[in-house]
């Protein structure tokens, strides 16, 4: 996960260098289905989890193009997939899960009926085995019910015909806030999937180009945040306490749709009683915590949808982590707007909703 903030403004730029017009590309809808086989690997070496393989098929529904546009409100050419997955983890204490992930396409070189691609996907998985195991020096449980993961990938699709297309596609996944819960681990994986599609709905002409429409300020504004949401503690399941968030965030424009920003976080914890070893730790305690993030907005008309990727310290802990937020954006005019953003944290298994105000400038 360390790369991955890297690989946001790489997915960016290629789809503002390759990515192609849609006013000219047939639209289609189609059916999938793939299979795939990989193998996990760790960043710690932990019991019960060694030579560790998965395999299983995915169903998905495929949209393309869709209207996804820049700011100077120019169509993309990606394609969108919805897709079930079940996966087999090849052991007894991870068992075996299914899945529901949306996937975006983003076409790098496209020849004739060839394409080779990258996507990135984010959904919710859900497991049916867990267990948990506690050691001198590590607690940690397993297979926790609902958990949530994120996909890149590269990969080939080939059209055989009008209707049919194959696929073959290589992608690393990562599994977190309830695959497994140890300090600063995720389930990682790398997989290899092939599989076949069929083009059941297809149109000459696609998206027309939308008429010049709201035009968004492209240097930076202000964020005042105002939320709440809840942390749960890795060593303790059982346990959650409550988070009260007042933040400032400063962003500014990147690479044609990708922001950068900086905030400070005052936060408030009404914590419950848990137990840490030893001891037993209360907290009534004001904390404050810095953090920067990379965060894409695709507009559709005056609403955003947004995406990014962010690292935090917490001040009073010096406790580092990745995070990953999505919200949903309403612009009121050119300069004001207000969103709403949930953000999850890869390792230390928290989340919270944070609503706010944006002044552009």
């Amino acid at each position: 996960m360390r790369y991955t903030l890297a690989i946001i403004f790489i997915f960016n730029l290629l789809s503002n260098v390759f990515g192609q017009s849609i006013s000219s590309i047939a639209a289609s809808q189609s059916i999938e289905l793939t299979g795939e086989h990989g193998a996990f690997f760790f960043n710690k070496k932990i019991p019960h989890l060694t030579n560790t393989s998965l395999s299983g098929f995915s169903l998905s529904y495929q949209k393309t193009p869709i209207p996804l546009y820049n700011w100077a409100n120019t169509p993309k050419h990606f394609a969108f997939h919805a897709k079930l997955t079940y996966l087999d983890f090849h052991n007894k204490n991870l068992g075996k899960a299914v899945g529901l992930q949306a996937f975006l396409d983003i076409p790098i070189i496209q020849s004739g009926k060839s394409t080779f691609y990258a996507n990135t996907g984010v959904g919710l998985l859900y497991s049916g085995s867990h267990f948990s195991i506690k050691e001198s020096n590590l607690n940690f449980a397993i297979g926790a019910p609902l958990s949530y993961k994120i996909n890149f990938g590269v990969g080939f699709k080939r059209h055989w015909g009008q209707r049919w297309y194959s696929r073959a596609e290589l992608s690393f996944m990562h599994i977190s806030n309830g695959g497994i819960r140890v300090p600063n681990l995720g389930l990682n994986s790398a997989q290899m999937a092939v599989g076949a599609g069929y083009v059941f709905s297809q149109k000459e002409k696609g998206f027309e180009a939308p008429k010049p429409g709201l035009q968004l300020v492209k240097k930076s504004h202000w964020l005042l945040q105002l939320g709440g949401g809840l942390r749960q503690p890795e060593w303790l399941l059982a346990k959650k306490y409550a988070l009260v968030y007042l933040g400032v965030l400063r962003e500014r424009l990147f690479f044609e749709k990708v922001y950068l920003g900086i905030g400070v976080d005052y936060f408030y914890d009404w914590a419950t009683k848990y137990e840490v070893n030893t001891g037993i730790v209360t907290g009534n305690s004001l904390q404050y915590r810095v953090g920067i993030h990379a965060q894409q907005e695709w507009l559709f008309g005056r609403i955003g949808l947004q995406a990014g990727l962010g690292y935090h310290v917490v001040k009073q802990t010096a406790d580092p982590d990745w995070y990953q937020k999505a919200g949903l954006k309403f612009h009121i005019n050119d300069k004001f707007s207000v969103a709403s953003h949930l953000i999850v944290r890869n390792f230390k298994g928290s989340y919270a909703v944070i609503w706010g105000g944006a002044y552009a400038f």
